[in-house]
């Protein structure tokens, strides 16, 4: 089950490239060496194409929200 902060989430996406899709946010927050509570957080978001940084976060505090 997703939870945590954006705070939390957000240091791993570090040097993530847009466009992403979900498997590259997964890939780059494993490369940041992200936790399990992290990782369940991404793994809970739509499979979908972002295209910038403020849609990810606005979609990543939606699935936050909903846990």
């Amino acid at each position: 089950m997703p939870c945590g902060t954006i705070e939390e989430v957000e240091p791993f996406l570090k040097g993530l490239l847009y466009p992403a899709t979900k498997q590259d946010i997964m890939e780059q927050a494993k490369k940041n060496n992200a936790d399990y509570v992290v990782l369940e957080t991404l793994g809970s978001m739509d499979e979908k194409t972002y295209y910038d940084r403020k849609g990810l976060v606005g979609v990543l505090r939606k699935t936050i929200a909903k846990s």
